[in-house]
């Protein structure tokens, strides 16, 4: 099994809010992708980190390369000068490095990480 996680640094209350909404709102277009097992939208301090678990590497592969994956990022709004907006973009599914700015990063991430014991 992977876990996809996607850090979404939010700059203010309002930021935060909308990215709740989008995601709570969101189109569900993966919840029937072959190996998909489930989603979850994480909140932090200054941040929100979405969490999907797939069966294999080929699943995941499968829905970052598919036209359903484009659909669902389709309306993503860029970067706004509080936030990095949506870090899905070129290379979803494989890690992003980010560059520190004051101990935190300033745009978003996405790491893929193996589970090893379920």
């Amino acid at each position: 099994m992977l876990v996809v996680m996607v850090r979404i640094p939010v700059g203010s209350q309002e930021e935060g809010d909308r990215i709740f909404n989008r995601f709570k709102n969101r189109a569900g277009l993966v919840d029937n992708e072959s190996g998909f097992l489930g989603f979850e939208l994480l909140k932090g301090d200054g941040e929100y980190v979405s969490v999907t678990r797939w069966a294999t590497r080929q699943d995941l592969d499968r829905w970052t390369k598919s036209q359903a994956n484009a659909q669902a990022h389709a309306n993503i709004p860029p970067a706004t000068p509080t936030s990095a907006g949506h870090p899905h973009g070129e290379g979803a599914g494989h890690q992003a490095a980010s560059q520190p700015a004051q101990g935190r990063p300033p745009g978003g991430s996405v790491t893929v990480y193996e589970v090893v014991i379920p």
